[in-house]
């Protein structure tokens, strides 16, 4: 489990753990192809911008992906926020 906080704000926003994004409380939200996160209905939902930051380009426009079955809740505890950080381009991700 990689923890990842959202790009701009610092909030901590969950947790990658193979190919699935977790939200901050364990609830499975959606999967990664490559760097691009997607929800359960394949629209994109953010992308990694770091190994620890994840974020949404703005004015990008991303390809859908296939609608997926998404893992289990995984019992997880909220980690800390972080400082944020403000990038030309990027906002944070849209969960």
């Amino acid at each position: 489990m990689n923890p990842l906080w959202k790009l701009c704000s610092g909030e901590f926003a969950g947790w990658s753990s193979n190919e699935y994004l977790y939200n901050s409380t364990g609830e499975c939200i959606g999967y990664f192809h490559d760097k691009i996160a997607a929800d359960r209905n394949g629209h994109v939902i953010g992308e990694i911008y770091d190994s620890d930051r994840i974020g949404y380009r703005t004015g990008t426009s991303y390809a859908a992906y296939g609608a997926v079955s998404l893992c289990t809740r995984k019992a997880l505890t909220p980690i800390a926020n972080r400082a944020g950080c403000s990038v030309v381009g990027w906002e944070d991700p849209h969960f």
